[in-house]
C-alpha cells in the first residue's frame, strides 16, 4: 500500500500544514504522523504540492481512522480560530423545499467546540458547537467508513440542532480550515462536494401538510405573505409586490393577491406598504385586484408582475404565516424574520393570474402553471365583495 501523502503532522502537539512549512527555509524537526505517530518529514518539491510522508515510504497504517481523527481536529482548530479572531467560518445553508439559502456561521464569539461527548441518550457527535452560554447551536458528523446512525440523527432533528456531515478527504482537507462554501456542497444533482447540512430548516417558508382550520374544522392550507420588489414599466423605479406562496405541498406556489381564493389581500398589502386596487385592465378584458406602481401609480398586470421578471424577495421584512381554507377563513400566524445573510427566490409557478381561480381546494385542469377556470361577469362582482370585505 503506498504511503499517503498527508497534508498535516503533528508537532509539539498542535496540527501543522506542509503548505505553510514550504514557505520556511529552515526545515522543522520532531515531525510526527497524525496517522501513526512515526516520524514523517516535509516534501516539498518542484514537482508535487507540499506534503509529509513516512521516511523511505513506509506504509501508514492509521488510513481512514487517520482521515476521521484529523478531519475532526482541523474543523475544530478552524472554527475556533475563526471565532478567536472575529472571522466567520462560513457553512452554506440551502433548502430546496423553501428555494432560499444562506451563509450561516458557526464562529460565534465565545463558542465552544467538544469532540465525541454525549449530547442525549448516548449519542456522541464528532462535534458539538456549543454558544457562549452553553446552549447547543449545531452538530458536525463527519463520515469516512460509515454514515451516521438514524437514531443520533433523530436525537439531533429533536432537538433542532443542524447538522453539518462532512465527506472528507487528503485532498480537499486544506479547503475545511476556510469554511463549507457553496463549492464544495453535496447535493441530488452533483456527483462532488464534500458536505451538507441536514435537520432543522431556519427558513420560515418551511411548512409542510395541512392544519385543520379553528373557525370549521376544514383542511387549512399554509400560506406565506412576503414581499418582494419589481421595477415598474413605466417609471422603472421600484415598487412592492404582494407575494401569497402556498407552502402546503412540496412544491411552493405563488399565488396571486387576486386570486378569489385568497380574501382581504388588500387589507394585507396596505399592511405591507403595497398598493392594490379594483382597476380595469384592456388586457385583461375585465376589472380584477391589481398591483399600482407606489412611486406613479400607475396598473402593474399580473402577467408582468408574476412572471418573475428581475422581481427580488425582499428578507430584510418578515414572512407572515397564515392559514386559509376552502370556506375563506384566513387566520393570521406570526411574523418570522428571515435569518441573516440569507436570500430566497420567488417560486417560477405562479396561479391565480388576472382574477382566475388557483385551484388551491378543488384541483382541476392546470395547465403550464396557470389554473383555466374562467370566472364570469357575476363571479368578478362576488370576488370584488369579498377582496374589500372585512378581515376574518
Amino acid at each position: 500500500m503506498p504511503s499517503v501523502r498527508y497534508p498535516v503532522a503533528i508537532l509539539d502537539g498542535e496540527l501543522v500544514w506542509a503548505i505553510d512549512l514550504a514557505t520556511v527555509e529552515a526545515r522543522q524537526k520532531g515531525l510526527t504522523c497524525v496517522g501513526c505517530g512515526d516520524t514523517v518529514r516535509l516534501r516539498a518539491g518542484a514537482k508535487n504540492r507540499p506534503h509529509f510522508a513516512h521516511i523511505a515510504d513506509a506504509a501508514c497504517p492509521g488510513g481512514e481512522t487517520a482521515l476521521h481523527r484529523t478531519t475532526i481536529r482541523v474543523l475544530q482548530q478552524a472554527i475556533l480560530d475563526a471565532a478567536e479572531n472575529e472571522r466567520p467560518y462560513h457553512v452554506h445553508c440551502a433548502c430546496s423545499r423553501c428555494d432560499a439559502e444562506r451563509l450561516a456561521d458557526l464562529a460565534r464569539p465565545g463558542c465552544s467546540i467538544a469532540i465525541d461527548q454525549v449530547l442525549e441518550d448516548g449519542t456522541r457527535p464528532d462535534l458539538l458547537i456549543r454558544s457562549r452560554q452553553g446552549t447547543p447551536l449545531a452538530v458536525i458528523e463527519v463520515i469516512v467508513t460509515h454514515e451516521p446512525e438514524p437514531a443520533a440523527l433523530a436525537v439531533f432533528e429533536r432537538l433542532g440542532l443542524p447538522t453539518v456531515r462532512v465527506w472528507p478527504t487528503w485532498d480537499t482537507l486544506a479547503e475545511l480550515r476556510r469554511g463549507l462554501g457553496a463549492d464544495l456542497e453535496r447535493n441530488w444533482n452533483r456527483s462532488t462536494g464534500c458536505f451538507d447540512v441536514t435537520g432543522a430548516c431556519r427558513f420560515p417558508r418551511h411548512h409542510s401538510g395541512t392544519v385543520p382550520c379553528r373557525s370549521c374544522a376544514k383542511p387549512a392550507r399554509r400560506l406565506s405573505v412576503e414581499t418582494a420588489h419589481a421595477e415598474c414599466w413605466v417609471c422603472h423605479k421600484q415598487y412592492p409586490v404582494l407575494d401569497l406562496i402556498d407552502c402546503t405541498d412540496n412544491q411552493l406556489v405563488l399565488v396571486a393577491a387576486g386570486c378569489p381564493e385568497v380574501p382581504n389581500a388588500q387589507v394585507i398589502g396596505t399592511e405591507r406598504g403595497v398598493r392594490l386596487a379594483v382597476k380595469h385592465s384592456k388586457a385583461a378584458g375585465g376589472s380584477y385586484l391589481i398591483h399600482l406602481c407606489t412611486n406613479c401609480r400607475r396598473i402593474q398586470g399580473d402577467n408582468f408582475v408574476y412572471d418573475s421578471r428581475g422581481a427580488v424577495t425582499d428578507v430584510t421584512a418578515p414572512t407572515r404565516s397564515m392559514t386559509l381554507c376552502e370556506n375563506g377563513h384566513l387566520e393570521r400566524g406570526a411574523d418570522v424574520p428571515w435569518p441573516r445573510a440569507s436570500v430566497a427566490r420567488r417560486p417560477a409557478l405562479a396561479r391565480g393570474l388576472v382574477g382566475e381561480n388557483a385551484n388551491l381546494f378543488r384541483p382541476e385542469e392546470v395547465r403550464g402553471g396557470f389554473a383555466v377556470t374562467q370566472i364570469g361577469h357575476g363571479n368578478r362582482r362576488q370576488l370584488i365583495n369579498m377582496m374589500l370585505g372585512s378581515w376574518d
